[in-house]
């Protein structure tokens, strides 16, 4: 038999949680990032609950641990999407610095970067599962 333990969960402490997990996310963000989730933030919408006046208790419960968990999903949502977005830009910077090291092992005066950019490009294969892109 088994024997779960619950836990009272305080929507007001997961609240404040998360807006001193919030307010140092933002920290970190760029304008640009800041203005994405915000576009982001403005396209999301929910549909609510619906209680009669009889379950005024029961309703005002449920709407504080949604706030908290709406809070929670948003802020994930918005980490989850500046992660996406910079990891796009880590890569087309990893493919510039590529395309230079390519250029570069084409003067055999740089053979030294021969290795180096075949290893780049297994490494892309292997990760990626098909070749580095053609340069633009």
């Amino acid at each position: 038999m088994v024997i779960r333990e619950t836990h009272e969960i305080d929507p007001a402490e997961v609240l404040r949680v998360v807006a001193g997990v919030s307010a140092g996310f933002d920290a970190t963000l760029t304008p640009a990032e800041r203005t994405a989730l915000e576009k982001m933030s403005a396209n999301d919408g929910d549909q609510g609950l619906v209680y009669s006046t009889a379950e005024r208790e029961q309703a005002m419960e449920d709407f504080e641990m949604l706030a908290a968990a709406d809070s929670l999903r948003i802020l994930a949502d918005q980490i989850e999407a500046t992660i996406e977005q910079r990891e796009q830009e880590l890569y087309r910077k990893c493919l510039e610095a590529y395309y230079v090291a390519e250029e570069l092992a084409e003067d055999p005066a740089n053979a030294h970067l021969v290795p180096h950019v075949e290893a780049l490009r297994r490494a892309h294969l292997a990760s990626y599962g098909k070749p580095i892109p053609a340069r633009k």
